[in-house]
């Protein structure tokens, strides 16, 4: 028998179980009852004339003592007026013997033991009813301890963390229709890459999807999804284990601002990744991107404009919700709301602030309707404060101008030194060690150590989120809310650019370059393009006073030079781009020298940039397949000199080597060998004809190198990567694999796709009555 706790339930939703529950155990439909309207019923039903209330209680952390006397002080006089035939309590609460013997007695004559349902009786129900389980979604995390025991020990902290953004997002989830394409195509596909606005929900999408894959596979007692969350590509190739069942999420994997260029060839490895993915049989890969950075980079890498990233993408689209999904999403997070006013007793909002003439429906009518500004609107923090004394007016207002949702909190509730903590996390990476911050705030300010501490306290919660390393209990800062970002990144740059330079260049290593705005976000227009000029030359004279040039100063005085004016007379520029030259000891990535080389013929420069040298001593650092291809083109690209072309052939090779059988296991699977031939020779004679396969298997392996000798601007020749390659050995193994292949799918017949927790899914609307109307449904969702 399940034993769920009810801890992800809000009250609405223990009302809407209990109901179901009910229904099923009579084997009747219970209607749930508005309550603003029914004094106190939470569900009824009439059979032969006769009423049935329905009652259901979800206090959390509420004792039993204070739950009866509650109920016998509130509830039961109410009860006695309304005079029911029957009555049925649902508690999330355990119950003692005595306790219900009390409430029996209490509410006597109306209450019968065998309709008191307490949290054992209701887990007995929800045992007999597996349908109702399986609409019932939020139940599931409550009892789902196997999330904590299948994150990645290598990758554990920022796992963990993610894990407890599932927990809180999973409290107020809706299912749209949103959710049931994207795991279809999740199913199908094994990967997908979740698009759309700021704020429609990707990332709760996403992690909802990682949630409900775990519990799917702990609910067919089959072995666990081991669960990874990964902010780069390297921290992919440092978990995966081919033999190992594992769910990768990779949110946002463009970055919150996408640079002109495509970093680090990461379009091209992310491209194998996927492809990799879709072929295997235990992994899953769920990525996040805004729409409109996503096409950015479509214009400017073929590989994210291929059929790779075009067919696993499904895009979340706010506009595609139905009125009745958009008020499903506003009515979890306002009883949400409404249930931690309760535990506070801070009644900032009232329900009437959404009843009085049918406000909810304003909102989710309004053309700005989105996910992320309701969780904004609904943050008693935010309209507190907000200089709005009305709930309403606060609404509205966000509602009309989203953009400035940020504005008046950020000027009125923050001093000087809150808001450089704010600006300072903003240009980190996702999550930043707190002692970092600590360490840069002090140093730019004259301030003691708890003016800092105090700081964050104040805005905790409403623009930071504070998390806690159990293992080596390091504290971690983030935004709280991505849109912060997104309204302060231009307004600073636009308002403050010369104040923005000298943060920027004060934050060292802890900057994350790619956070920084790039010339496709700032409007032409005549102010703000004066105020981009202006901030990077004040970058530019910032960073050439510099004593210190460590590979963080190099990447970023690259991207000041890059995007600098170039004028004539550019001094600062000309001594930064001296620098840079000093200092190429500190490279480590290929591409910086070819930036380097297209500013050289931008500005002018005294110390020679040996481009030669250079890109020799970058050769030997190479040791992955597409910064080898890329560098070959670029070198070749740029240069009549050909005496590198051996040295890049030979390390290629050497590269191949080794890495060859890992990449034709991310190209060629054991089905793609299987054929109705193959199929009855093995139905036959329980073995495969292994000379025409070792003769398909030499094929293909030698059409894959072929591949990969021409991504190379040099000619490198297949049979110097074969004569490294084992390929009679690779030939056998892949034998084995297509025989254990066919023992699983032709002999025993396994459907992988059969069902999703040997349930059907129903669809979450209920039928609507004839006589309702939708606005009527959507009433009763905030009654």
């Amino acid at each position: 028998m399940h034993d769920y706790k009810f801890h992800t339930l809000s009250p609405r939703d223990f009302e809407y179980l209990s109901n179901d529950l009910v229904g099923a155990k009579l084997k009747v439909d219970v209607r749930s009852f508005a309550t603003g309207r029914d004094k106190g019923i939470d569900g009824w039903l009439i059979d032969k004339n006769q009423l049935t209330v329905v009652q259901s209680k979800h206090w959390e952390n509420t004792k039993n003592s204070v739950l009866i006397s509650r109920l016998r002080n509130d509830e039961l006089p109410k009860i006695k007026k309304l005079k029911p035939k029957r009555y049925i309590l649902s508690v999330s609460n355990d119950l003692t013997v005595d306790q219900v013997k009390q409430l029996i007695n209490d509410f006597k004559p109306y209450l019968k033991e065998d309709d008191l349902l307490d949290r054992g009786k209701i887990n007995k129900l929800i045992s007999e009813n597996p349908s109702i389980e399986a609409n019932h979604y939020k139940l599931w995390f409550s009892s789902t301890n196997i999330l904590n025991e299948m994150i990645n020990s290598d990758l554990h902290n920022q796992t963990q963390f993610e894990l407890e953004e599932i927990k809180k997002s999973i409290k107020t989830y809706v299912r749209t229709s949103n959710y049931y394409s994207s795991k279809n195509k999740l199913d199908q596909n094994n990967c997908i890459i979740i698009t759309g606005a700021p704020g429609v929900g990707k990332t709760t999408l996403s992690r909802v999807l990682v949630h409900e894959l775990i519990v799917e596979e702990e609910k067919r007692n089959k072995s666990n999804y081991e669960f990874i969350y990964i902010d780069c590509i390297n921290d992919f190739n440092r978990a995966y284990k081919s033999k190992l069942k594992q769910i990768f999420l990779f949110d946002d994997f463009l970055g919150r601002n996408y640079l002109s260029e495509v970093r680090n060839s990461d379009d091209r490895k992310l491209k194998e990744i996927i492809d990799r993915i879709r072929k295997s049989a235990n992994k899953k890969l769920i990525l996040t991107s805004r729409v409109s950075i996503l096409n950015q980079a479509k214009n400017i890498s073929d590989d994210y404009d291929s059929s790779t990233f075009i067919s696993n993408e499904e895009l979340i689209d706010v506009s595609d919700l139905s009125r009745i999904e958009k008020a499903k999403i506003l009515s979890s997070y306002f009883f949400n709301t409404m249930s931690t006013i309760k535990e506070t007793g801070e009644c900032t909002i009232e329900i009437e602030d959404f009843t009085n003439q049918d406000f909810y429906l304003k909102i989710i009518d309004h053309r700005n309707y989105n996910p992320r500004l309701i969780e904004h609107i609904l943050n008693k923090d935010n309209f507190n404060a907000s200089e709005h004394t009305s709930f309403k007016n606060f609404s509205l207002a966000a509602l009309n101008n989203p953009s400035k949702v940020w504005e008046k909190p950020i000027k009125n509730n923050l001093n000087d030194i809150q808001r450089e903590i704010l600006y300072s996390v903003i240009f980190t990476k996702e999550r930043t060690n707190q002692e970092k911050i600590y360490d840069l705030t002090l140093k730019n300010n004259n301030i003691k150590s708890q003016e800092f501490f105090d700081s964050l306290k104040v805005m905790n919660e409403s623009f930071i989120s504070i998390s806690i390393d159990s293992n080596n209990c390091n504290r971690y800062i983030k935004l709280l809310n991505p849109s912060i970002a997104d309204f302060l990144i231009p307004k600073l740059i636009n308002e403050s650019p010369s104040e923005l330079a000298s943060l920027i260049v004060s934050m060292g290593s802890l900057l994350d370059i790619y956070t920084l705005p790039n010339n496709m976000e700032l409007k032409r227009e005549k102010n703000k393009y004066i105020n981009k000029h202006l901030f990077f030359k004040k970058l530019v004279e910032n960073l050439k006073d510099k004593i210190k040039f460590d590979k963080e100063t190099i990447t970023l005085s690259i991207y000041a030079l890059k995007n600098a004016n170039s004028e004539k007379n550019n001094c600062s520029e000309s001594l930064l781009l001296d620098k840079i030259i000093e200092n190429t000891s500190t490279i480590t990535q290929y591409k910086q020298i070819s930036e380097i080389l297209e500013i050289t013929k931008k500005f002018k420069h005294s110390k020679e940039f040996d481009f030669e040298k250079l890109s020799k001593e970058h050769l030997d650092l190479l040791d992955d397949h597409g910064e080898l291809a890329d560098f070959s083109f670029f070198y070749n690209s740029n240069t009549t000199d050909w005496h590198l072309d051996k040295e890049i052939e030979y390390k290629a090779i050497e590269y191949w080597s080794s890495n060859l059988e890992e990449k034709l296991k991310s190209e060629i699977s054991s089905v793609d060998f299987i054929n109705d031939d193959i199929i009855d020779h093995y139905n036959q004679f329980d073995e495969v004809d292994e000379e025409s396969v070792t003769e398909e298997i030499y094929d293909e392996v030698e059409k894959i190198v072929l591949d990969i000798c021409n991504e190379y601007d040099i000619n490198i020749h297949e049979d110097g990567i074969l004569s490294c390659f084992d390929i009679d050995s690779y030939s056998e193994s892949l034998i084995d694999e297509i025989l254990n292949t066919l023992e699983n799918t032709v002999k025993h017949e396994i459907d992988e796709n059969q069902g999703t927790l040997g349930l059907e899914f129903e669809d979450e609307d209920e039928d609507i009555d004839d006589e309702d109307s939708e606005d009527d449904e959507i009433r009763n969702l905030f009654y």
